[in-house]
């Protein structure tokens, strides 16, 4: 298992392996993250579970707005799986249009 962090100086993200020596720091929007360890390449990784903001019928998902995981998703297989984690409350019953990337 990894976990990330996130860099707003280049909207990428850096993935470590978790384990019992994995210090977390809280960061600036009260999100806890590595703060150092083995790091990890999108290439091995093979499932993913992603936080949405709002979602489609389709499975089209809505961020922040700043492509951190449109970007990290590129770099991994396509065969990678990508699970959405959510709320009900979060779905959208009309279809959000994907016609523009915003990065």
């Amino acid at each position: 298992m990894v976990v990330s962090r996130s860099n707003f100086s280049d909207y990428s993200m850096q993935h470590y392996i978790f384990d019992h020596q994995t210090v977390f720091e809280t960061n600036e929007w009260g999100i806890p993250e590595p703060v150092s360890g083995v790091e990890v390449s999108p290439s091995v990784i093979d499932f993913i579970l992603v936080p949405l903001l709002v979602f489609d019928v389709d499975g089209h998902r809505v961020g922040y707005g700043k492509g951190f995981y449109d970007r990290f998703f590129a770099l991994c297989p396509l065969e990678t799986q990508r699970v959405g984690l959510s709320f009900l409350i979060q779905s959208n019953e009309s279809r959000i249009e994907m016609n523009t990337m915003l990065y």
